[in-house]
């Protein structure tokens, strides 16, 4: 049976947050880790789980790959729509790549967007681009989106 009413010590959510960390790369200070302690909570209870050492005992040694992404979804904020942080936007087009065709002589350039769910983050840089045509008979763009999720 399990306990409804089992929850974390910070003592466990750090050993979460260092696997995390260790495995996938992301970093969660402690009072970010609060944030998502009930997320994290509420995975434990959907898997039914009775203590948290079988949890992360299936955490650690990836018995459990689904386990794994729906710790990797409680901790991380699946937010994405079109011009997301708009300022980032200008900077790129208004600033970064006009100094960049100044000083070098690089005929492509890459840009990795990151983090990019659903593709709306690189469609608005390539929107913004579009309307600098200055910056499009320069330099060949390759864009390319991930996202952990």
């Amino acid at each position: 049976m399990v306990n409804k009413q089992l929850h974390f010590t910070q003592e466990q959510l750090k050993k979460i947050a260092s696997f995390l960390k260790k495995e996938v790369g992301i970093t969660l200070e402690d009072k970010r880790l609060q944030r998502f302690k009930r997320k994290l909570e509420d995975v434990l209870h959907t898997y039914n789980f009775p203590n948290f050492n079988s949890f992360y005992h299936q955490l650690r040694y990836q018995e459990n790959t689904q386990l794994i992404q729906d710790v990797i979804n409680a901790v991380t904020v699946n937010e994405t729509y079109f011009w997301r942080e708009h300022e980032q936007f200008l900077f790129l087009t208004d600033s970064l790549l006009p100094t960049f065709i100044d000083h070098h002589q690089l005929q492509t350039i890459r840009i990795l967007v990151s983090p990019c769910s659903s593709g709306e983050e690189l469609y608005s840089i390539m929107l913004a681009l579009l309307d600098k045509p200055k910056i499009l008979n320069k330099l060949n763009i390759e864009m390319i989106g991930i996202d952990i999720d």
